[in-house]
Formats: structure tokens, sequence, C-alpha cells
């Protein structure tokens, strides 16, 4: 299973210590640049490090048609939404 996220779960559950949980579930998370980007600039160190975990690869959205797509399925307003979760 495949689990796309955006930078407020992985900033959320790193503050409560639950991070693990997502490794846990789904093995592999992945985050597009953008939200790579906003951890690298966060003022806490420890969201800075959410990059550097192996299990955390970042992925340049390449289909944003998909993306609007998806955004528009769920109701969702903004341009991204905080997880996606995909089955292959």
């Amino acid at each position: 299973m495949i689990i796309v996220s955006d930078t407020s779960p992985l900033c959320n559950l790193k503050l409560v210590d639950c991070l693990w949980l997502l490794r846990e579930i789904y093995g592999i998370v992945i985050i597009p640049n953008v939200v790579a980007d906003e951890l690298a600039s966060a003022r806490d160190p420890e969201l800075q490090n959410i990059c550097n975990l192996e299990w955390i690869q970042t992925h340049t959205v390449g289909d944003l048609t998909l993306v609007q797509r998806l955004l528009s399925s769920t109701g969702t307003r903004s341009r991204r939404s905080p997880c996606y979760r995909f089955s292959h």
C-alpha cells in the first residue's frame, strides 16, 4: 500500500511522538517536493529531520490533473489534501 502525505499529518504525528505509526501501517510514505520543502524550512529541527527518514520518499507531482480529480472527489477545497492511500 502507498500513502501520500501532506505536511500537517507528518508534523502532528511527530509532535506527539507517533510518526512511527505511518511506517508500521504503510511501510513507505511518499511526500511531494513542496512538502519536503515545508519540512526543511520548519523551525523545529525534529520536523526538519522527517525528510531524512529512510521510509519517507520525496517525489515530484507529475499529473496535476489527477491531483485535481482526487481533490474534487473528496470535496477538499485546498490545493492539497492531508493524506491519500493507494492500493496496487
